[in-house]
């Protein structure tokens, strides 16, 4: 029922009738004062939550719906271009990925490193019981070399690879 038509009944109404329409107003009035108070608190919290909380009480809530709006849209930038970050188009990998290749890779080094260090025990091993004399046969002798050789070689080779001279 309209205003004007409120104010035409009470014009020939009851009292009875005109404290109903009040206590009906007033119960409107009530229900759209909760319902702004929450949608207030709703609001409240979405500032917050865009925001990042506050640094001082009532920080949020003194800004605008536009700042508020800016905040947002600079936080989606901002999460867009992590987003960018963790997920690389060309290779299509993941920073997951990139870790397990970068763990696989710190694998690798440990086996080339290890066999390196065997190497070089065993060389330094040799040396120091006389070089060539200290080997029980020539072909054993040559064969050790072969085994330093090839280790060094690994090891020069993973080097280059991941110190950016090579691919």
């Amino acid at each position: 029922m309209s205003l004007s038509d409120r104010l035409a009944r009470h014009a020939i109404g009851t009292a009875n009738e005109l404290e109903d329409d009040l206590l009906e107003a007033a119960t409107t009035i009530d229900d759209q004062a909760a319902e702004i108070e929450r949608l207030r608190a709703e609001r409240d919290g979405l500032h917050l939550a865009i925001c990042g909380g506050e640094d001082a009480p009532g920080y949020a809530a003194s800004l605008s719906h536009e700042t508020v709006l800016k905040v947002l849209s600079d936080n989606y930038e901002s999460a867009r271009r992590d987003s960018q970050l963790a997920w690389d188009g060309e290779t299509a990998n993941t920073w997951k990925a990139r870790a397990l290749a970068a763990e696989s890779s710190l694998d690798e080094a440990v086996g080339v490193l290890t066999s390196t260090a065997a190497s070089l025990d065993a060389a330094t091993s040799l040396l120091s019981r006389g070089g060539r004399q200290a080997a029980p046969s020539n072909q054993m002798f040559h064969q050790m070399l072969k085994d330093y050789e090839a280790a060094l070689a690994d090891a020069r080779d993973f080097i280059t690879k991941h110190s950016g001279g090579g691919s």
